[in-house]
């Protein structure tokens, strides 16, 4: 990102995706390892938030950033969010803040669709996982939830990382269309 302003680059792909195009951004963190780490692109795709669905993965707008986290849910009419890695949640999110729904990332050279299997089951799976690290840990960390952390945090790898590994067996489905629809 050539210092474009978050609410300006917002603006421009809420217009591609009203197009018909499904964007693509470049991750620039690791919260959402191990099924999107940094480096990694991933395609989006215009959702309302009356059809989010727990465990779906969203970009939101931030004051200074554009966010890609896991969605799990509402409270007080607002979106909450957090990284796969984090044992917290994000601050509530207004839903105008919504940017879009991640349906496909690319690992490596490695394309997979979150809407279809096996990448739709290891988003789930991944988001379950997250989501009961979240509760089980949210006490303040001792040694041994940390471990344990980690552990649940390389299995979470290996498996993605064997799924993007197989992956090269399957037919490579039509990868979100970057252009307009005519």
């Amino acid at each position: 990102m050539n210092n474009i302003h978050p609410s300006v680059l917002a603006n421009m792909l809420r217009e591609s995706m009203a197009k018909g195009m499904s964007p693509s951004l470049i991750v620039f963190s690791n919260s959402m390892s191990p099924l999107l780490r940094r480096g990694d692109q991933v395609w989006l795709t215009s959702i309302n938030e009356n059809e989010l669905q727990p465990g779906d993965i969203v970009t939101v707008v931030a004051p200074e950033e554009l966010l890609t986290h896991r969605f799990y849910g509402f409270r007080d009419n607002c979106l909450i969010t957090g990284g796969d890695r984090s044992l917290g949640f994000d601050a509530p999110w207004p839903k105008e803040a919504l940017l879009g729904k991640v349906v496909a990332c690319q690992h490596n050279g490695r394309f997979l669709s979150l809407l279809i299997p096996p990448g739709r089951q290891l988003a789930q799976y991944l988001g379950w996982l997250a989501y009961h690290e979240k509760q089980w840990f949210s006490t303040p960390p001792t040694l041994i939830t940390k471990f344990i952390h980690r552990l649940i945090w390389g299995w979470a790898w290996l498996l993605t990382t064997f799924v993007l590994a197989i992956r090269s067996f399957w037919p490579v489905p039509n990868k979100p269309n970057p252009t307009p629809e005519h």
